[in-house]
């Protein structure tokens, strides 16, 4: 998602705390690498107001020795932890980005607890998808899985882009399409297509998916792909990201039997987002 940042001047009073705010919530986390350590000694404090997000309020942050405390404070309750806490990485994050320009190191931030001030409850973030992740532990045939990079390096790419895309919650969409592309890209190299867009029906025809997922994951990717700072809900991250694991699961199959899934598997289509 991609808050809309208004100012970096508070409209607090000198003692830190708003006259307005009623709802407050401290999030912490760590820098990694945890052998590259980060210090910014100054509180960095930002104005938020996304009400299409449902996020209207004030941020400030704070990092010593790689260890993150950011507190949100608005008038309103918040209704989903794990959209602000998205917010919380992405504005984090792009604190953090700014040391690299001069460094060149490469660090990454992991939220792990929000505590509701208000409330007085804490809560410890999983590494799930919210919606998605099963909840027992699923066996995972690894083996089947390698086998299948080994075969193609589409496959291996596509995977990554699904990491990515459940890695970086902006960005959601553009890693779906970006992983739907390498899957296409396997089938016009496999079968010498002309172009894109017989690669794309020849993996809808193979792998038994609708015309639509595909649709949907380009509307998904169409502004951010082209470096355009958009928001995308959490239903809409769930929605991307269902298609292109049925797709990369699908595609696997098919790479071990050789046979297409149209018997063997329902249609593909678009998850269904509830009002």
């Amino acid at each position: 998602m991609e808050p809309e940042v208004i100012s970096s001047e508070s409209s607090k009073d000198p003692q830190g705390s708003s006259s307005e705010a009623s709802w407050k919530y401290v999030f912490t986390g760590l820098i990694y690498p945890e052998r590259a350590m980060l210090n910014i000694p100054q509180t960095i404090a930002r104005n938020i107001n996304s009400p299409h997000a449902g996020l209207v309020g004030y941020f400030t942050f704070n990092i010593i020795f790689n260890q993150l405390v950011a507190t949100f404070e608005s008038s309103s309750e918040i209704d989903n932890l794990y959209t602000l806490r998205n917010t919380v990485e992405e504005l984090a994050h792009s604190i953090v980005d700014l040391m690299s320009i001069d460094t060149l190191f490469f660090r990454d931030i992991d939220i792990k607890t929000a505590y509701d001030v208000r409330r007085g409850i804490t809560h410890v973030f999983g590494i799930d998808f919210p919606g998605l992740s099963p909840t027992e532990q699923t066996a995972v045939d690894l083996d089947f899985y390698f086998s299948i990079a080994s075969q193609s390096r589409y496959f291996q790419k596509a995977v990554t882009d699904l990491k990515y895309a459940l890695k970086i919650p902006p960005d959601t969409g553009f890693f779906c399409y970006r992983a739907f592309e390498a899957l296409v890209n396997d089938f016009r190299v496999s079968f010498s297509l002309k172009d894109k867009l017989a690669g794309i029906k020849k993996l809808e025809e193979t792998l038994h998916v609708h015309p639509d997922c595909g649709k949907r994951l380009m509307e998904l990717a169409s502004e951010v792909r082209h470096a355009h700072p958009v928001w995308i809900s959490g239903d809409e991250r769930a929605q991307a990201v269902q298609i292109v694991r049925d797709m990369i699961k699908r595609f696997a199959l098919y790479r071990k039997t050789g046979r297409t899934l149209v018997e063997s598997h329902p249609l593909l289509t678009v998850p269904a987002i509830e009002p």
